[in-house]
């Protein structure tokens, strides 16, 4: 711009206007940078046919629960293709595999997961997949000759379709991981976290395309002032 208007309201609106510029760049290139330099990580799977489909392995804890079996005698096809792809681990070797992210353990019931919270596995390190190999089932244990029995059995179902028993499950989880840090903060002892990672060339990856953009449009218009500070009076010549 040549000279600032004169009118104190262009004035006004001139430095609004500078002012809205300079926020939207900044937020376009903090966005773009952003996007470029986020690491890449594997898609979560939702389907028995992902975790087929996917490289991951099938950790199953050998605990003599129905898992195994049910994998062995199971007549979905889909659940059928995994029976190549289980090992039976213990818990400590199955938590082991989920880190490093070459096997996947079966979820059945919350008690796995709390002994994944034992373990100080966090939620961000791992998920829980939305289709079941199986069911979850709710058991309730009665006394012999309890009356209206039927009833509670009617009531228990509909709490279940209602979502509230799966509810339950996770306000009891949650309360066990404040109790888990509350006994470990009193005992002085410090949650294992992940150890910290070190930076590798695919964090790093989005930064060298930048330098690199940078660089190239950098050296574009360097040669392109080269060449019109060498040929522009030879044309210039030319036209007159």
């Amino acid at each position: 711009m040549p000279s600032l208007p004169r009118a104190p309201m262009e004035r006004v609106f001139l430095a609004v206007w500078l002012l809205c510029c300079l926020v939207f760049s900044a937020a376009y290139t903090s966005n773009l940078v952003s996007i470029l330099t986020r690491p890449g990580y594997s898609r979560r799977l939702h389907t028995l046919q992902e975790l087929v489909e996917s490289h991951h392995r099938i950790a199953v804890v050998d605990n003599g629960g129905f898992v195994a079996s049910e994998l062995q005698t199971t007549q979905d096809p889909t659940v059928g293709s995994l029976r190549s792809k289980i090992d039976l681990f213990s818990l400590e070797v199955a938590i082991d595999a989920l880190r490093q992210g070459s096997h996947a353990i079966i979820k059945t019931y919350g008690s796995t997961a709390l002994q994944l919270y034992e373990y100080y596995v966090e939620d961000d390190e791992w998920y829980a997949m939305k289709q079941d190999v199986r069911g979850t089932q709710t058991v309730w244990y009665f006394p012999k000759q309890t009356p209206w029995k039927y009833k509670f059995d009617e009531i228990i179902l509909q709490l279940t379709w209602f979502g509230l028993i799966q509810h339950w499950k996770q306000v009891e989880i949650n309360a066990y991981k404040k109790s888990i840090k509350r006994s470990n903060k009193g005992q002085g002892l410090r949650e294992e976290s992940r150890s910290p990672q070190a930076l590798t060339l695919a964090h790093l990856e989005g930064v060298f395309y930048m330098v690199g953009f940078a660089w190239t449009i950098s050296g574009f218009i360097l040669l392109l002032e080269i060449l019109m500070h060498r040929y522009g009076g030879r044309f210039a010549g030319r036209r007159y």
